[in-house]
C-alpha cells in the first residue's frame, strides 16, 4: 500500500469583480487572472506552498452578476471551454490543484445551466459538482428537480462524484449545501475525503463554522470553505460594493477548526491535509456516526 500523503491546503478569501457589461467575457478573463494572480502569490510567499487552493464561489462572474441581470447562456461556461487553458497551465507549472465554481452549460444538457463546483489540476479538469439541494436563482438547474435525468446521462455516481487524485479522493459542496446532511453523507459513500467548498455567507443569523465543523465531526472529513471577501461593480458613475462577513476556514475531520481567516478583507488561511491521520480516526470505533438508514427512511416519505 503506498504512503498516504500529506499536504498543504489554503483558502483564499479573495474578492471579485461582477460581470456588468456586455463585454463581459474580458471582465471573466481578468477574474481569471487573478486568480492565477493568488496561485503565484501563494508559490512565492509561502516556504510551504500549498497543492489545493480553494477560492471563493462564481469567483468569474460573480454571485450577483448586477446591475446587468445577464442570462447564463451568455456568461455560462462549459468546463471544456479554452478559457480554463490558463487556471490549468498555471496548475500544472506549480503542481497544484484549484477548485471554485462557475455557472455551467453542459453538452449533455442543452438549454439547462448549473451552478457548478470544480477543481481543477495539472491534468485539466479532475471533479465537477453541480449544485445538488440548496436554493439557486430560477435560471439554475439544482439537482434535486433534475435527479433522474440526471442520473440517466451521467450515471449515479455523479450525483455525488468524488475524484481520485495524488491529493485523496476529493469532493465538492457548493455555497449553501453544509446545510443539508445528506450532501456530504452522499459524498462519503462515494469515498470523499477531502472536500472542497467555494462558498458565499450572507447571512449574519446562520452560525456557518458551526455547521462546517458539525459535517465533518459527522463524516470524519476534512473541509477547505473559502467565502467571498467582497464584491463590486460600476453603477450610476460608482463603484458599489457588497463586503463578505468572512468566516473562510479550513476544518480537520474531528470537527476542529485548523486555520481560519481573521476578518473581512482579502486574506489566505493554510493548514495541513494529512490522510494518513484521517485514516487512524475512521479506524476508531469511537467515532462511528454512520446511521442505520433503515430505521429512519421512514421521515423521508
Amino acid at each position: 500500500m503506498s504512503e498516504r500523503p500529506s499536504y498543504r491546503v489554503a483558502v483564499v478569501q479573495a474578492g471579485v469583480a461582477a460581470v456588468t457589461s456586455a463585454r463581459y467575457r474580458e471582465e471573466m478573463e481578468r477574474n481569471r487572472d487573478a486568480l492565477i494572480g493568488w496561485l503565484r502569490l501563494l508559490q512565492e510567499q509561502l516556504s510551504e506552498p500549498p497543492r489545493l487552493v480553494v477560492f471563493p464561489v462564481l469567483a468569474f462572474q460573480g454571485a450577483s452578476r448586477r446591475p446587468t441581470a445577464f442570462a447564463p447562456g451568455e456568461t455560462g461556461l462549459a468546463l471544456t471551454d479554452p478559457f480554463f487553458d490558463p487556471l490549468v497551465a498555471a496548475c500544472a507549472r506549480y503542481q497544484c490543484y484549484l477548485a471554485t465554481s462557475c455557472v455551467e452549460k453542459h453538452p449533455a444538457f442543452p438549454g439547462r445551466y448549473f451552478h457548478t463546483g470544480f477543481v481543477l489540476g495539472p491534468e485539466g479538469v479532475v471533479l465537477r459538482q453541480p449544485k445538488v439541494q440548496a436554493r439557486s436563482s430560477a435560471q439554475i438547474t439544482v439537482l434535486k428537480s433534475f435527479r433522474e435525468e440526471y442520473v440517466a446521462a451521467l450515471g449515479e455516481a455523479a450525483l455525488h462524484a468524488v475524484a481520485e487524485t495524488p491529493l485523496g479522493r476529493l469532493g465538492c459542496i457548493v455555497e449553501s449545501e453544509q446545510f443539508y446532511p445528506e450532501v456530504l453523507r452522499g459524498l462519503l459513500r462515494n469515498g470523499a475525503e477531502v472536500i472542497v467548498h467555494p462558498n458565499l455567507e450572507p447571512d449574519p443569523q446562520v452560525p456557518y463554522l458551526a455547521l462546517k465543523q458539525a459535517r465533518c465531526f459527522e463524516n470524519t472529513v476534512y473541509l477547505a470553505s473559502a467565502v467571498s471577501a467582497f464584491e463590486r461593480w460600476p453603477e450610476d458613475g460608482t463603484v458599489r460594493v457588497w463586503r463578505g462577513r468572512g468566516g473562510s476556514a479550513i476544518v480537520g475531520p474531528a470537527g476542529d477548526v485548523l486555520a481560519s481567516c481573521a476578518g473581512v478583507d482579502e486574506s489566505v488561511a493554510t493548514a495541513t491535509i494529512d490522510l494518513a491521520q484521517l485514516d487512524q480516526l475512521r479506524a476508531d470505533p469511537r467515532r462511528e456516526t454512520l446511521p442505520d438508514w433503515h430505521i429512519y427512511q421512514p421521515l423521508y416519505r
